[in-house]
């Protein structure tokens, strides 16, 4: 069950089931929106800003559940 995680839209919530192609288009941003997230912990850390670094890590964090 480990894997990237959004939060319910509105529109999820209405008497609709999710197709295929919305599914997998909402995974690739997902995985887009991480990879960028972590790209940018790399570069706060590349330039020594822990601070900015952990936070970056902390959203990528929140991104994924385990």
């Amino acid at each position: 069950m480990a894997g990237l995680t959004a939060r319910q839209t509105t529109a999820a919530q209405l008497d609709r089931q999710p197709t295929e192609a919305s599914v997998k288009q909402e995974e690739e941003r997902l995985k887009s929106q991480f990879a960028a997230t972590m790209a940018r912990a790399k570069r706060l850390d590349a330039r020594g800003d822990r601070k900015g670094c952990t936070g970056a890590l902390n959203a990528a964090r929140r991104m994924y559940i385990l």
